[in-house]
C-alpha cells in the first residue's frame, strides 16, 4: 500500500484534496514523519455553526512518525481508524452545503430571481442537530503547531 492508497478513505465532497508532507524527524535519526492535511473547501458566508465545525473537523491533519519500512501502515491505521466519522462528517457537511443551496434558490424564485442571503433558521431545522465535532481541547502540539495525535470524539 502506498501513503496515497492510505488516504482515499478520508476523501469526500468537502476533502477532495489532501497534501502530503513527508521530512525526515528531527529528534530520531531515521525515522519519518508524515502529515496528511486534509484541503476542505470554501464555507458560505451563510453556512451555520454546525456547517463551520465539520469542516473544521474535516481540515484536522493526520500525523504519524515512524521507520519508513511501517510508515505507510502507520498512516493506514490513522486514516482508517478516522475514517467514519470524517466520512459522516462529510456527508452531514453536503447535507447542510445541499440545504444552503436549496434555500438560496427558494429565496431567488421569490424575490424574481434576485439572490439574497439564506437564514441559518430553516437551514438545520428538518433534523435533529447530531452531536457536532469539537476539538480535543488538549492536543500536543509540535513546533509547526500540527498535532501528534490523531483527531477523535
Amino acid at each position: 500500500m502506498s501513503l496515497i492508497e492510505a488516504l482515499k478513505p478520508i476523501i469526500g465532497s468537502k476533502t477532495a484534496k489532501v497534501a502530503l508532507e513527508v521530512s525526515a524527524n528531527p529528534k530520531v535519526e531515521g525515522e519519518m514523519v508524515v502529515v496528511a492535511r486534509p484541503m476542505v473547501g470554501p464555507v458560505a458566508n451563510n453556512a451555520s455553526e454546525e456547517l463551520k465545525q465539520l469542516c473544521a473537523a474535516l481540515a484536522t491533519p493526520i500525523k504519524v512518525i515512524g521507520m519508513p519500512d511501517v510508515i505507510e501502515k502507520e498512516l493506514a491505521a490513522a486514516v482508517s481508524e478516522q475514517a467514519s466519522h470524517r466520512n459522516s462528517w462529510d456527508a452531514r457537511a453536503a447535507e447542510l452545503d445541499a440545504l444552503i443551496a436549496s434555500g438560496a434558490k427558494a429565496d431567488a424564485k421569490k424575490t424574481g430571481g434576485k439572490a439574497t442571503e439564506t437564514k441559518d433558521a430553516g437551514v438545520t431545522a428538518s433534523k435533529p442537530e447530531p452531536e457536532t465535532p469539537k476539538p480535543e481541547p488538549e492536543k500536543a502540539e509540535d513546533a509547526a503547531g500540527t498535532s501528534t495525535k490523531p483527531f477523535s470524539l
